[in-house]
């Protein structure tokens, strides 16, 4: 708790003392004499509390809100100083104390109220009666983009490009403590030599004399002409899609009882690094947002979107002309735009309750190459003719199942 008669001279706080880099960037401007810190008793740039205190004010009126956590989540409240200290993320709480009783000295009107000694605070957030209408939230900010693309303004978006820029900024910054370590939520690397099935209709003799004359070209991504549009690409633009296990690889092309339908296994040729979408409705995700984020209203609203993008891109549509331009942006955002270098993605099935399919994007081309009207992408898979001798195999689908929701 602060208190009012606690000596509140002037002191300078030095910007390596500032954890949060966002803040330490806000303030910089800020940091204009060399003095010695309160903190860390170095003479650096340094910040005076009293110009600190303003911006520091507006961010915890802007981020946080007054909460009686002696009749709700009890104890579960911060003070003053405790909100400071996560705002700043300083270190030194008898640091926060002083500058807690230097914004309440300079506050007036509600906001003395708002920063009187004994108030509690929260983060602000959003309230929903129940999980069912977090999930619409969300479905609906997807829709809203979604609808702009299909819509309105198609190419050369720049709502669009800082919708993507803020969801994957915010994703990557997503941590998991698993029993034995911390890991990165979006980054799943998968070894070389990791098997991928993929499956194709046999619906003609000549398609079967070609597959087993050469299974390789005929399983695998189709050539540029002829790629039509998929779930993450659109037409022209092949991509490498796969699954985990043989029986989603085959529910995924949808045949009817009667086909026959070819399978191969194909492996990695070398580590790849995909964005992995299911791992976002784990337990224990941890994302510390910064509250100096000018967007950070929206960021905090992006970590809701988050807990249900899995079963947004992954819904069934009909496959129109426009039905997948949502998740074709997307793909091409992660493939060109977003840190990290991804190779491709990992998204849940709809067509099995625990299947995962595999998108991999082809091998970064030259300018020289792409010059060639010849060329064709080529992919980090290559069929598994070493280990598995039957990489190519067929089946006649005898039966399917449905499951009907009321």
């Amino acid at each position: 708790m602060h208190h009012p008669d606690q000596p509140n001279n002037d002191f300078t706080v030095c910007l390596d003392c500032i954890k949060d880099p966002i803040c330490r960037e806000a303030l910089k401007s800020l940091a204009h004499c060399e003095n010695e810190c309160v903190v860390c008793n170095a003479h650096t740039a340094a910040v005076v509390a009293s110009t600190l205190v303003p911006s520091v004010a507006g961010i915890v009126r802007k981020a946080y809100e007054e909460f009686d956590d002696t009749i709700y989540e009890y104890g579960r409240g911060m003070d003053l100083p405790g909100v400071i200290k996560r705002v700043l993320a300083i270190s030194d709480d008898a640091i926060c104390e002083r500058i807690a009783t230097l914004i309440f000295d300079n506050s007036e009107g509600q906001d003395r109220d708002f920063f009187a000694a004994g108030v509690r605070y929260k983060l602000q957030r959003r309230d929903f009666d129940d999980q069912e209408s977090e999930r619409v939230f969300a479905a609906q900010m997807w829709e809203k983009r979604a609808n702009e693309f299909k819509h309105r303004r198609r190419y050369f978006n720049r709502d669009a490009k800082e919708f993507f820029a803020r969801l994957f900024d915010v994703a990557l910054q997503a941590r998991n403590t698993g029993l034995f370590k911390t890991f990165d939520v979006a980054r799943h690397m998968v070894p070389a030599g990791t098997p991928i099935y993929r499956a194709r209709r046999v619906d003609s003799p000549s398609t079967r004399d070609a597959l087993f004359k050469n299974p390789e070209a005929e399983l695998g991504a189709p050539p540029k002409t002829i790629a039509g549009q998929n779930r993450m690409n659109a037409s022209g633009v092949p991509l490498f899609y796969g699954a985990k296990d043989i029986a989603t690889c085959v529910a995924e092309i949808r045949p009817s009882i009667g086909d026959e339908v070819a399978t191969g296994v194909f492996v990695t040729t070398r580590e790849l690094k995909f964005f992995d979408f299911t791992r976002f409705s784990m337990s224990g995700i941890k994302n510390e947002l910064s509250v100096w984020n000018d967007d950070y209203v929206e960021r905090r609203d992006t970590l809701i979107l988050l807990k249900y993008i899995e079963q947004l891109i992954g819904q069934p549509v009909r496959k129109g002309d426009t039905d997948y331009i949502m998740t074709q942006a997307m793909a091409e955002y992660i493939r060109f735009d977003a840190d990290g270098g991804f190779d491709g993605i990992i998204f849940r099935s709809v067509q099995t309750e625990k299947g995962f399919n595999y998108v991999i994007f082809s091998d970064k081309g030259n300018e020289a190459a792409l010059e060639d009207t010849n060329w064709e992408p080529g992919f980090p898979v290559q069929l598994d003719t070493k280990t598995n001798k039957k990489s190519l195999r067929l089946h006649r689908i005898a039966r399917i199942s449905y499951e009907i929701e009321s």
